[in-house]
């Protein structure tokens, strides 16, 4: 399934009770800048706002100290699967007016299926990728066994260089025993 590059602005994170929600719960609210980039199957309407919502449980402690209000954030998302969000939701918020076109995650299965990686927007660092502790695990021990590697090569040409230092003395040494002989 492709990926797509969604532009954001984080606007705030307040306590909102969509659909099934029995009390309200914190939501981290986005307005998706670049929604009319997308195929247009993805949404209800390609008029008006566009609107991702995140509850506030589904994310990681070190993920939410990195919003910013009036901060664009680049999402590379999954869409169009069966087990992935879509932007076809209607939200009524606190005021009571509704939107159309909001994509809201309120589940961990979904924000995963969804939300590949969380960076700023134009930049390649991303804060957030999916798997990135998995990704990492490989490569740490990979490093060690570098290290080991490296080793194992500096003190190979070392000994490569000082063997025949080492030669050259012991047969100077030699020839000096030879010629201090003294005949009997």
């Amino acid at each position: 399934m492709p990926e797509f590059r969604v532009k954001c602005e984080y606007v705030l994170k307040d306590k909102q009770q969509i659909w099934n929600d029995k009390d309200f719960k914190e939501y981290h609210r986005f307005f998706v800048v670049n929604f009319r980039d997308l195929p247009a199957e993805y949404f209800s309407s390609q008029v008006g706002v566009c609107l991702l919502w995140m509850a506030d449980s589904v994310l990681k402690k070190d993920i939410t100290t990195n919003f910013k209000p009036e901060t664009d954030y680049q999402f590379i998302m999954r869409l169009g699967e069966k087990n992935t969000a879509h932007f076809r939701h209607k939200v009524r918020i606190n005021t009571g007016k509704i939107w159309d076109n909001n994509m809201i995650l309120k589940s961990k299965q979904y924000f995963e299926n969804t939300v590949q990686k969380i960076g700023f927007w134009d930049s390649e660092n991303y804060f957030y990728e999916l798997n990135k502790s998995e990704k990492n695990l490989p490569q740490k021990q990979n490093d060690s066994n570098q290290s080991q590697s490296e080793n194992k090569n500096f003190w190979g040409k070392v000994a490569w260089i000082c063997l025949p230092i080492l030669f050259f003395f012991f047969c100077l040494f030699l020839l000096v025993k030879w010629i201090n002989k003294k005949p009997k």
